[in-house]
Formats: C-alpha cells, sequence, structure tokens
C-alpha cells in the first residue's frame, strides 16, 4: 500500500506482539480514509503467521446488537478448537455453532441471522 508505511509499521508491531497472547486490532476513522484496504493487508499479514485469525464485519444495522459478531467470529472456528473450554462455556458455544441459541420471537436481526446462517 502507497503512503501508508506508517500504518503498516503499526500493523507489523501489532502482529509481533502476538506472542504475548491473543489480542484485538481496531481500525477507527472517518469514511474512506482506506480502513478496509489496511484492514485486508493487516488480515492478509495475520493469515501467514498465526494459527487463528478471526474477523467480524457485521452490516451496520447488525452492529448495535450487542453480540453481533459472535456468529462471524466463531463461523470460521474448528470444532476441536472448543474442547478444552470449561463445560458451560463449550456448551455455549455448541448452541452457538449449531444456531440453537435463539428463537426468531426473542432476538434481533443479528442473531436471527447468526441461527439461519449455513
Amino acid at each position: 500500500m502507497w503512503g501508508r508505511e506508517r500504518e503498516l509499521a503499526l500493523i507489523e508491531s501489532f502482529l509481533g506482539s502476538l506472542d504475548h497472547g491473543p489480542a484485538l486490532l481496531v481500525f477507527e476513522g472517518e469514511p474512506g480514509i482506506g480502513k478496509t484496504a489496511l484492514w485486508q493487508g493487516a488480515t492478509t499479514l495475520a493469515e501467514s503467521r498465526v494459527k487463528t485469525v478471526l474477523v467480524s464485519r457485521p452490516a451496520e444495522p447488525e452492529a448495535k446488537f450487542a453480540h453481533s459478531a459472535l456468529g462471524d467470529l466463531l463461523a470460521e472456528i474448528g470444532d476441536g478448537e472448543f474442547r478444552s473450554l470449561p463445560g458451560p462455556q463449550r456448551y455455549s458455544s455448541d448452541r452457538l455453532r449449531r444456531r440453537r441459541c435463539c428463537s426468531r420471537s426473542t432476538t434481533g436481526s443479528g442473531w436471527t441471522r447468526l441461527r439461519h446462517a449455513s
């Protein structure tokens, strides 16, 4: 990415810090400043360096729901990753990933989408 050396250096530094445990990288700013391009570049770099990269990009209406990102984050994780969780957390994640956690009548559109995604 031309002209984004400072941002790319920050992304590289962030990725280098992942040896210390899980971390979160957030891109914020005004529309049109290149957040998506930087995010895509960061995702590509991360995927080449670490085992698991979790990504969430809820649609704008879904972003207002507190748990809208869970469907995106859990969708890419294989069953084996959840086996070491304690029982209650494993049960909850299993229900979410099998789209049985919620009913259409009691949830917002984000959970409905999660429940019906294939």
